[in-house]
């Protein structure tokens, strides 16, 4: 061992100055060095036991022999259930044990009677910490939730929901009452006791974490989880606001709610028992297409209302005056007008996420979309997309739309001009589908293959018919 001038030795192995089960005593000093020349200044012989501790005072080393202490049987106490874990109390009062029961029991240490019984938790008390000041017992169970306990009266000062799993373990920081968490579903909190709040959630472990320990100076804190990895966190100097923590975890919930585990709103009509039905969830898919469409009907909407401005003013000046610019996007585009882009959108939106997306839109946007969807029926563009979208929005919405008297006249427009569409596009499916077949004729009359063709137009008839008929 190397030891250097001035550098004072601390003990390897932390002794307890309350002294226990048998007193401990200096029994003799080995050897007395000096630091500065190491000179052995003295020594003492017969000396029995193992070295314990050495101690450097600038000036002289002095090794140290203690004497071994035994531990023997003193008490037993039985109790009805099985013992999960056990707590000291930092004053050496209380000696506080959860059992199988789910409640925690409080004797007094010296002479192990009974103190106090805390009931509550609906399943066992997996862990459980007492406070630096011995005022306060926080135990975490199997049913997820964290109960702060006064240890004077044995009340219960809050009951908190903490965790999405059974909670393994928590831990007080030492000198306040900010406690540790930790649970099997991968996440490690932080919570103030006093104002039964939740400060922070600490996330990266892969698998359920299984124990926790925190530093005496409360500045870390290590965790070790079923994924095979020890993760030590830090306390840093940055300042942590607790509304923001809130906000995020909000929004963090609320993502994860429209993503995962929302249902969609039900559907007049839809019993949802078919084989062919309506997703049971939202995707990430359907929330995009919805913001895309509803962000193209706000800016047909400023378009609108800016071409409307601008017809007031001609009709009040009685000039022609001159247009106002086009939104930026639309001039990228080369000049679409507002209408077509939001049929780009549209069009843009997958099929199976079509009606998922259209419900996600609030009625006000349903409104407009309809107003758009008028102009495209006069335009004759894209006739069927148009027209699913008109119908699958009139039987969602069939209560409102009929209790609004402003939207008669949307509807009957509707009516018109998507029936007429519809009648040319049959029109034009009709005069195609017996075009075919007359070129089948001639094709039959000229060719020596004309049998195999007829095999083969006599199963596609029937669906070029059928087709016809369906519009």
């Amino acid at each position: 061992m190397t030891l250097l001038p001035g550098i004072r030795l601390v003990n390897a192995a932390a002794t307890s100055s309350r002294r226990s089960l048998e007193e401990e005593e200096v029994t003799a000093i080995l050897r007395y060095y000096s630091t500065y020349c190491w000179q052995q200044l003295d020594i003492l012989e017969g000396l029995s036991g193992s070295l314990a501790s050495l101690y450097n005072d600038n000036d002289y080393v002095l090794l140290i022999n203690r004497k071994k202490l035994s531990a023997v049987h003193v008490k037993t106490l039985k109790m009805s259930e099985d013992v999960l874990c056990l707590k000291y109390s930092p004053n050496d009062k209380f000696l506080a044990l959860s059992l199988l029961d789910s409640t925690v029991k409080l004797f007094f240490a010296d002479s192990l009677k009974f103190y106090l019984s805390l009931y509550g938790h609906k399943l066992p008390v997996l862990g459980m910490d007492i406070s630096s000041d011995s005022s306060l017992l926080v135990t975490g169970s199997a049913d997820k939730n964290i109960r702060i306990w006064g240890t004077d009266f044995g009340d219960c000062h809050k009951s908190i929901f903490g965790h999405t799993d059974s909670i393994m373990d928590v831990k007080f920081v030492p000198g306040t009452h900010l406690c540790f968490s930790i649970s099997k579903d991968r996440t490690l909190k932080q919570w103030d006791c006093d104002n039964f709040e939740l400060i922070q959630t600490l996330k990266g472990h892969q698998s359920e974490i299984w124990s926790l320990v925190v530093s005496n100076d409360g500045n870390t804190a290590v965790t070790g989880s079923h994924d095979l990895s020890i993760r030590t966190w830090g306390c840093t100097q940055e300042p942590l606001v607790l509304s923001e923590e809130k906000e995020n975890e909000r929004e963090m919930e609320f993502e994860k709610s429209l993503t995962e585990g929302a249902t969609e709103p039900v559907v007049p009509g839809e019993k949802g028992k078919g084989e062919v039905e309506l997703a049971s969830r939202r995707t990430a898919g359907t929330i995009g297409s919805a913001e895309r469409l509803m962000e193209g009907l706000e800016l047909w909407r400023e378009e609108e209302l800016k071409m409307k401005e601008y017809n007031e003013e001609c009709n009040i000046t009685g000039t022609k005056l001159a247009p106002p610019p086009p939104n930026p996007i639309l001039k990228v585009l080369g000049n679409q007008m507002p209408d077509e882009y939001v049929l780009n959108i549209l069009k843009q939106i997958r099929s199976s996420d079509l009606e998922g997306s259209l419900l996600l839109l609030p009625f006000n946007e349903v409104i407009d979309l309809l107003k758009v969807s008028v102009i495209w029926s006069q335009k004759q563009l894209e006739v069927e997309l148009v027209g699913r979208t008109v119908l699958f929005l009139l039987r969602v919405h069939h209560n409102q739309i009929s209790t609004s008297k402003l939207l008669l006249p949307v509807i009957d427009s509707l009516r018109v001009h998507i029936t007429a569409s519809i009648d040319t596009l049959r029109d034009v499916y009709g005069y195609n589908l017996y075009s075919m077949r007359q070129l089948h004729r001639d094709i039959a009359v000229t060719s020596s293959t004309g049998n195999t063709f007829t095999d083969v137009s006599i199963d596609i008839s029937p669906n070029l018919e059928m087709l016809c008929h369906v519009w």
